[in-house]
């Protein structure tokens, strides 16, 4: 078996759907699909060839077993799972939105056994042979023991030489603006690589409204973090490691599912990272979040890096639909 070079940390969720573009409020059955923003990193870059681990704390009942089997049918490791006898694992309830209507997350995920999660929880074998660890704002913000847990997870990785990769994923229905901002704050010394929207880092942050180029200098500056990646919506991203910057597309696409296309993005971003090639990884996000988007009955980004390398390569087509530089948007309203 493959090293692991990228372990992921956060909450799994069972994700229950409105089926076909349905509402909650008259769906008279649901479908059944898996959530988590560290879950569809992880997989992204599995199915980029890169060996990546899920660690998590879960029930053993058989709803924890088959979002665990889903995962690693995908390739992913998760040998590190936690499992415990007794507890619940969190639901995401979610409509897919057919504009102008939006998509809609109803959460029940307080209390359950991931927001128990401790350090000693983690499989530290195989994080101290990894090359990132990445987790999200969303895992830190589900209680404060996995607000603890999550700063301190990556202080020790910090501490022992382990790149730690942290996306502010700000969910307002999880945790208050001024408590995530308040973890920015307090992880910042072991990141390596930061990732945040522009809204994220006017509203949490504290960064005037400026060019991008002088925001992601702004943030950079601010946290002293190695690389810093500015998502901006309909206007692609940005990166910069304070030499130089680094631009992604923005690809239109038909939207059948925009959850999880964020995440694909950071997937990408870390497969170039770990090439030691920037611009490389915002080329492959931008293309793996477009793709995602067109995956209707997954979260996660269940792509193949040949397809992958021909969107990047062509920039014309993409499931039937003419893509390049237009106003599509990877943001999803949580």
């Amino acid at each position: 078996m493959n090293q692991i070079q990228v372990v992921t940390v956060g909450e799994g969720l069972l994700v229950l759907r409105a089926p076909n573009c349905g509402i909650l409020e008259r769906s008279h059955r649901l479908e059944v699909l898996v959530g988590g923003a560290e879950i569809n990193v992880a997989v992204g870059l599995a199915r980029l060839g890169v060996p990546s681990a899920w660690m998590s704390r879960l029930p053993n009942n058989p709803i924890s077993r088959n979002i665990a089997s889903q995962i690693q049918g995908v390739g992913v490791d998760v040998s590190g799972i936690k499992w415990v006898p007794y507890g619940r694992i969190g639901i995401m309830y979610s409509e897919l939105g057919v504009p102008p209507r939006a998509n809609q997350v109803v959460y029940d995920r307080a209390n359950s056994t991931a927001s128990e999660m401790s350090i000693e929880d983690l499989d530290w074998d195989t994080i101290a042979n990894a090359k990132v660890l990445h987790t999200t704002g969303i895992t830190a913000g589900i209680s404060e023991t996995a607000r603890a847990t999550t700063i301190g997870m990556c202080k020790r990785a910090h501490d022992s030489g382990i790149k730690v990769s942290f996306d502010v994923n700000f969910r307002a229905k999880v945790s208050p603006p001024e408590e995530a901002s308040a973890v920015i704050s307090e992880i910042a010394p072991y990141v390596d690589i930061l990732i945040t929207g522009d809204e994220e880092a006017r509203n949490l942050m504290g960064v005037p409204a400026l060019t991008p180029e002088k925001m992601i200098k702004t943030i950079r500056d601010k946290y002293r973090v190695s690389v810093c990646v500015l998502t901006l919506g309909e206007k692609g991203s940005i990166a910069w490691d304070g030499t130089q910057f680094y631009h992604g597309s923005v690809y239109h696409v038909n939207r059948l599912n925009r959850f999880g296309a964020g995440d694909s993005f950071v997937a990408g971003f870390l497969y170039g990272y770990l090439k030691n090639d920037l611009q490389m990884g915002m080329n492959y996000g931008s293309a793996i979040a477009a793709y995602k988007m067109t995956l209707p009955n997954d979260n996660f980004p269940v792509i193949r890096k040949e397809e992958i390398e021909r969107v990047i390569r062509t920039g014309r087509r993409l499931g039937g639909t003419s893509i390049g530089k237009s106003d599509a948007s990877y943001r999803v309203e949580r």
